[in-house]
């Protein structure tokens, strides 16, 4: 995945992902046709996104960084998962996990644009994988 050297970002305050962007937007009166645009972790697969959302503790703002490394390695590519913002149309749910007792979902999401210094790049639309935490609580 080669989307611009500056994606990763260097600090990220909470492991809320690209995919809530899609909760927010429930909100406001959006169109089909209409490109969303958020921070969050992008991954090539639905099983690198899933791996993620296992390795991931408690103290998420304390473990993005070594979760990623931990991801990427395994993948053997520096960026098989970044967190970047992105221009996107989320997609489907592909899986549901249970973290800490609560619902993530992974879900598809069409990346068309990524962030640079300058603003957002329009960039060939692919296909990745970004996780959702939903507020469904497992009893």
């Amino acid at each position: 995945m080669k989307l611009c050297a500056g994606l990763v970002l260097a600090t990220v305050l909470s492991c809320t992902v690209v995919a809530n962007a899609k909760d927010k937007a429930r909100t406001q009166t959006t169109t089909a046709n209409e490109i969303m645009v958020g921070s969050g972790l992008i991954c090539d697969t639905k099983q690198q996104a899933e791996r993620f959302v296992s390795l991931m503790g408690d103290d998420a703002s304390a473990d993005i960084q070594n979760t990623l490394t931990t991801v990427n390695n395994e993948a053997g590519q520096s960026d098989a998962c970044v967190v970047a913002t992105v221009g996107f149309f989320p997609g489907q749910k592909v899986a549901e996990l249970e973290k800490n007792g609560s619902v993530v979902n992974v879900i598809e999401v069409l990346v068309l644009a990524v962030g640079t210094p300058s603003g957002l790049k329009i960039v060939e639309p692919k296909m990745y994988y970004s996780v959702q935490q939903t507020k469904d609580r497992i009893i």
